[in-house]
């Protein structure tokens, strides 16, 4: 095999890999309804992915979660990316911490903390109680956390090919002029997602949940919270949630927030956190694009040259 012939093979194999990496996969169309046995198509930007996560108000530090992925069991970490019900600056986020983070194999759960529901009685935004207004509500909602991903890293540099959590807090889902402005909320944040080429997911509690199944645009990943533990729990399951049907977002859509805060400690670090079991879609970073790396020499009669 002649040097000409090994160095041409390898220059088409670098074009082709350069290639391939930049070609986001992008859908728009409308998934699988939530009790059906396929799921969405992932973006270039997200994975599924079965494993124990946490979620802690703000990020910790780079050499903490350095220690927790070498020595405790979690391998997904919650980023409140933004948000004006968001209670923690989370200052350290940043596109280049969290690409060092992905290196070290952490996956993402990223979180947007708007406006709550009408009736909502905690200290945060609250959305229109006019289902009209408050799709309007969702769809603005969902456009600036696709604005604060794109800054992070986390979608394609067009704003595609993410997961974006809602975090809605709970609230009384059987107050009905109440649970619909919720329910259109909810479908204008999952529509405009889609529409730009991203996954939508909800954190609430289950039966706020069940009532997102039959809304226009059903989330494509639910996160409900129920706790049923005090600490790390291995057997702990997504399944078999309160007033959420084990029908629904059956094909690895879930991830279940199942103990409330505490603190655990793994090798030398400390951190307050709830623990989270999934089976579902995660965010994660690809590693720096070949062609912003790649050096091609010139091939001239067999000879590589500079």
């Amino acid at each position: 095999m002649t040097r000409r012939y090994i160095a041409i093979t390898t220059l088409l194999l670098l074009v082709a890999l350069t290639t391939s990496a930049a070609a986001p996969r992008r859908s728009t169309a409308a998934p699988p309804g939530p009790g059906t046995g396929s799921g969405p198509t992932l973006g270039s930007r997200t994975q599924i992915w079965a494993g124990q996560g946490f979620d802690t108000c703000e990020i910790p530090s780079f050499d903490a979660l350095q220690e927790w992925i070498t020595h405790s069991p979690y391998g997904a970490v919650n980023l409140y990316i933004g948000g004006s019900g968001r209670f923690c600056s989370n200052r350290p986020l940043t596109g280049e911490f969290l690409m060092r983070l992905a290196e070290i194999g952490w996956k993402f759960i990223p979180t947007w903390v708007g406006p709550q529901a009408p009736c909502y009685t905690g200290n945060k935004p609250l959305m229109s109680a006019d289902p009209a207004l408050s799709y309007d509500d969702g769809v603005a909602e969902a456009d600036a956390a696709i604005g604060v991903a794109l800054g992070l890293g986390l979608t394609e540099e067009d704003g595609s090919g993410s997961i974006i959590y809602y975090d809605m807090e709970h609230y009384d889902s059987g107050n009905v002029a109440c649970n619909e402005a919720v329910r259109s909320f909810i479908s204008g944040w999952t529509g405009r997602l889609r529409s730009r080429g991203n996954l939508a997911g909800v954190y609430g509690n289950g039966a706020a949940l069940s009532g997102f199944a039959t809304i226009a645009n059903v989330p494509d990943a639910v996160w409900p919270a129920r706790w049923v533990y005090t600490a790390y729990t291995p057997g702990a399951t997504v399944w078999d949630v309160p007033n959420l049907s084990n029908t629904l977002w059956v094909n690895h859509q879930r991830i279940r927030q199942y103990a409330g805060g505490h603190p655990e400690t793994w090798g030398a670090i400390t951190l307050t956190m709830d623990c989270d079991v999934i089976d579902g879609i995660v965010a994660n970073l690809p590693p720096p694009s070949l062609s912003h790396k790649l050096y091609l020499p010139t091939i001239f009669n067999g000879q590589a040259t500079p």
